[in-house]
């Protein structure tokens, strides 16, 4: 059974492989498959039945299995070239084997002596239902019933050839009977399969669909709040401190609306295309002066970013038809895609020329040595409902309109787009349009008319450099907050939010997040869930489950406001997660709690008793990480020249990320937490030993008797004598 299987699996494989081409619908492809198992099935028969027929010299009937023969030789190979008007293909192909049985039926003497092969016709006519088109089923049907009819009408006026015998009659007629019966039942269970599994395959694709409609939904939902959060934001700060707030959150407000603006209209544009409301308005104009305007309005947004951006073309002009404001979006979704997922230092190109000679295309590129898109996207990237950029290593925090937006655009231009990456080294999206040159001429086409639009493309963020960190690690120096954000206006709003009470850092996406933590060991980090290169989630998973950053404090500050999102980042370890558009003072009061928090934790960590066990996982990696430093000093605790730089060794740390993790926990530094663990050794000792104080003194660490004498007194209140009467 499984062999059969892996074989029919196998031929559907193969023929999947020869039969499909771009563009072709996935129902045809079906038919065209089943179509040919089908009259493959059907030719072995009729050629065993042929060979019978001239084995019995019944020269009458001959010729029917002849052409039948030359009908399925020569019809099978058509259906594996042909590529348009398939249906009305096998319908006529249909049609040629109900009239070809009914001329030999008649020949045959009739209905009642007709060897069975009017069953044939019969088989054919159940078979349409594979053609699902009602239409053809009618015509072939009706076809059907009035060859039988003329044959029962006509049969009184046919003789009975002499080559076909009752006798030989009644064999062919239960054999044809038998095979074509068996044929028709096979395909009757294989056609309710087939809808059995057409069903599922429906109800798949149905419920893909709606999981990719709700993620775009939640996408665009994040385009719509992450801006919401800054026009709220500002505006609310603007109502406290008109004077200190007006021109710079007046600005961010401006750049934000825009942003809602740009989405609202990439919605409208494609509700438009599939309500068939978008008409093409061409011109003749110099399609290259255009492309070059559109190019060098991204400059200063490449710049922003230190990328490159150049425009080439061997044509000085060229003049065809074209749709200016189709030709903005196409170009301009590219251009910003291309920016977007660009590195600093990067390169971006934009080329435009004609096809050669003879060939009437133009031909626009934009390449880019941005992070590039995986093979097993490329197929899926314009598709209406699927995001390229949901996985975890690109997270964007993008609807997916754009490249959909594109597609349907350049559809309606009669062009097409292709596109070639490689990942992590470029991109490359070619545009072919037709070349027509019947448009009003424009010679002197007005470029300011479309700067307006460009701008909710081109809109530079204001963008403001913390300043460097000070590494102040005194007792009264702020803690340091790390925002680790993609959008620079959320990033300056939180940072005019807590500077008074925090030192700030900031990082763009996820790794670089996660390479500070690792370096500077934050108080607390606040990061957003959509990110590039890597998102909230895997820099959360990746700092909670690293010794040197897992105590950390982790708000998550995101637009995915959906419950699966939610206890997702719950699990993944974060101690908040807040959608935006977010409360100020709900957030504030978080980070304070969370503060808070984490000083009464230092209780556990500041005594020198063992650590009580616990069941909070959290707090167990934590007593791991105490109690393997506290191991590590009393192993060498006779050891007066140990100290910090052995402990480093020892737990693979920077002597900056000990100190501040260390300091953290137990609000002690680690040499203070040494030298108290060394006096509680020795006060132990002095109590239940014989040791002198000289011995014991040695014995912890301290070689100078009066340095010993004075730490001691230090630590207790009183000298090494008294605990010793004590």
């Amino acid at each position: 059974m499984w062999m059969i299987y892996h074989i029919i699996n196998r031929i559907n494989q193969w023929l999947d492989e020869k039969l499909f081409f771009e563009g072709i619908d996935p129902r045809i492809l079906t038919l065209k498959k089943v179509v040919i198992v089908a009259y493959i099935a059907a030719l072995i028969p009729v050629i065993f039945m042929t060979a019978l027929v001239w084995h019995f010299d019944m020269n009458t009937l001959l010729p029917y299995g002849f052409y039948l023969i030359a009908f399925y030789t020569i019809f099978i190979p058509l259906l594996f070239f042909l590529k348009r008007k398939i249906p009305i293909t096998i319908f006529i192909g249909m049609t040629y084997i109900i009239v070809v049985t009914f001329i030999y039926t008649l020949k045959l003497g009739g209905l009642t002596n007709s060897c069975g092969i009017f069953f044939g016709s019969l088989a054919t006519v159940i078979f349409t239902a594979i053609i699902n088109d009602i239409r053809f089923a009618i015509w072939l049907s009706i076809i059907y019933v009035v060859t039988i009819i003329l044959s029962g009408i006509l049969q009184p006026y046919f003789q009975i050839p002499a080559d076909i015998p009752p006798d030989k009659n009644v064999l062919f007629f239960t054999l044809n009977t038998t095979w074509i019966s068996i044929y028709i039942i096979a395909f009757i269970l294989f056609f309710i399969l087939e809808q059995t599994k057409a069903e599922k395959e429906e109800t798949r694709r149905l419920k893909e669909q709606d999981d990719a409609k709700t993620q775009l939904y939640t996408n665009i939902t994040h385009e719509f709040r992450t801006p919401l959060t800054i026009i709220l934001g500002m505006v609310e700060q603007i109502r406290e401190d008109p004077d200190k707030w007006m021109h710079n959150g007046l600005k961010r407000i401006s750049h934000n609306g825009k942003t809602l603006l740009h989405l609202v209209n990439q919605m409208l544009e494609l509700a438009k295309l599939k309500a068939g409301a978008n008409p093409v308005n061409l011109i003749l104009s110099d399609i290259i002066l255009y492309l070059k305007y559109l190019t060098d309005s991204f400059h200063e947004l490449a710049q922003s970013k230190q990328i490159t951006l150049k425009f080439s073309s061997p044509h000085t002009l060229y003049f065809m038809d074209y749709d200016p404001d189709k030709i903005l979006h196409i170009v301009s979704n590219l251009l910003s895609n291309a920016i977007k997922f660009t590195p600093s230092g990067g390169q971006i190109e934009v080329s435009a020329k004609a096809a050669p000679h003879g060939q009437s295309s133009f031909t626009i590129c934009i390449n880019d040595n941005g992070i590039g898109i995986s093979k097993d996207k490329l197929s899926h990237i314009f598709d209406r409902f699927y995001q390229v950029n949901n996985n975890t290593n690109h997270k964007s925090a993008g609807s997916g309109l754009g490249l959909a937006l594109t597609k349907e655009l350049i559809t309606l231009l009669d062009g097409h787009i292709e596109v070639k990456s490689e990942p992590g080294k470029r991109t490359a999206f070619t545009i072919s349009l037709p070349v027509t040159q019947e448009a009003p001429l424009t010679e002197d086409l007005s470029l300011s008319q479309f700067s307006e639009l460009l701008s909710t493309f081109t809109s530079i963020p204001v963008i403001e450099k913390t300043a460097p960190l000070c590494h102040d690690n005194t007792d009264h120096a702020p803690p340091i907050a790390l925002i680790v954000e993609d959008n620079s206006d959320v990033i300056h709003y939180l940072t005019t939010m807590l500077d008074q009470d925090y030192r700030i850092m900031t990082a763009t996406n996820g790794k670089e997040g996660y390479k500070m933590a690792i370096k500077l060991i934050p108080d607390i980090i606040i990061c957003d869930v959509m990110m590039p290169v890597m998102d909230g989630f895997e820099m959360l998973s990746q700092l909670k489950n690293d010794i040197r950053t897992s105590h950390i404090p982790f708000i998550l500050l995101t637009a995915k406001a959906d419950v699966q999102s939610r206890l997702e980042g719950l699990e993944k370890g974060a101690d908040a997660y807040l959608t935006k558009p977010f409360n100020r003072e709900e957030l504030l009061i978080r980070l304070n709690k969370l503060i808070e928090l984490r000083h009464t934790l230092k209780e556990r960590y500041t005594t020198l008793t063992p650590i009580p066990p616990t069941d909070n996982k959290a707090l167990q990696r934590e007593d791991s990480f105490m109690e393997q430093v506290r191991t590590i000093m009393e192993q060498h605790m006779g050891d007066e020249a140990f100290g910090i730089d052995q402990i480093c060794s020892e737990t693979a740390m920077s002597r900056a990320q000990l100190y501040r993790k260390f300091k953290a926990l137990s609000d002690k530094t680690v040499g203070e937490y040494l030298r108290s663990l060394r006096l509680k050794k020795a006060q132990e000792l002095l109590k239940k030993t014989d040791l002198n104080i000289t011995q014991v003194a040695f014995e912890v660490g301290f070689k100078n008797l009066s340095h010993f004498s004075h730490a001691f007194l230090e630590e207790f209140g009183y000298n090494p004598s008294k605990a010793r009467k004590d």
